[in-house]
């Protein structure tokens, strides 16, 4: 049987160090290259999870996603006392997923490259996102579905070698905190901004009603993997 041990052998818990609250705990997943651990930890999925994994198209997509979901199982198992399988999700108006016994355990999940993150917190909403820094991306043409024109202008005016992170950064930001409200990013990614220079616990500013909710939260980006860009998102 699929002992916790494997599990925690990938496991590297992030300290706040007071960037963001004590009760907001993230951990960063270095997914394995072999697929021997997913095959195994597949089985404390259940059918919907099992189903979402095979339509992934790539066989490293599908051990990204099984590998993650099975961590949180079990970081999630170990929280309230239970069995990972038998664990019974809840599913919001965007797809965001709950413990349908533990409402007020918040979690998120990213996945990107080779790690995820996971945050969990039992006394306030949480999100998290991971973006692997493809250094090729046409900034420009994905910042019109994601920037507001103030955080192009910002992107533009730095040097040529930072603007694809410069994007990256903006895009985990809000993608975060959207996640920790539970709406979809969709349309809403334009309907907030973020401060890209800032390097500490900020406060977004929203544009439309329809983000309203975000305007309760705070977010930190982490540091915590080179070449990547993340972000934590909490209520405040």
């Amino acid at each position: 049987m699929f002992a916790f041990q494997n599990v925690a052998s990938r496991l590297v818990p992030t300290a706040s160090y007071g960037q963001w609250p004590a009760d907001v705990h993230v951990w960063k997943v270095a997914i394995p290259d072999e697929n021997a651990a997913s095959l195994l930890e597949r089985d404390i999925l259940d059918v919907p999870e099992r189903e979402r994994a095979a339509r992934y198209l790539r066989h490293r997509d599908r051990v990204r996603f099984v590998v993650t979901r099975a961590t949180l199982r079990w970081l999630l198992a170990d929280r309230v006392g239970a069995s990972p399988s038998a664990l019974c999700f809840a599913s919001g108006p965007y797809g965001r997923p709950s413990l349908a016994d533990y409402p007020d355990l918040s979690f998120n999940v990213s996945h990107s490259g080779a790690y995820a993150l996971i945050v969990i917190s039992e006394k306030r909403a949480v999100g998290v996102d991971i973006e692997y820094i493809e250094l090729k991306t046409d900034w420009r043409l994905l910042g019109n579905f994601v920037c507001t024109e103030d955080e192009l202008v910002v992107i533009e005016q730095m040097a040529p070698a930072q603007q694809v992170p410069g994007f990256f950064r903006c895009w985990t930001a809000k993608e975060a905190l959207l996640k920790a409200t539970g709406l979809g990013i969709g349309e809403s990614l334009r309907d907030l901004s973020v401060d890209l220079a800032a390097e500490d616990v900020q406060q977004p500013s929203i544009r439309s009603e329809r983000v309203a909710a975000v305007a309760a939260l705070r977010y930190r980006w982490l540091t915590v993997i080179p070449g990547y860009s993340a972000c934590v998102a909490f209520e405040a």
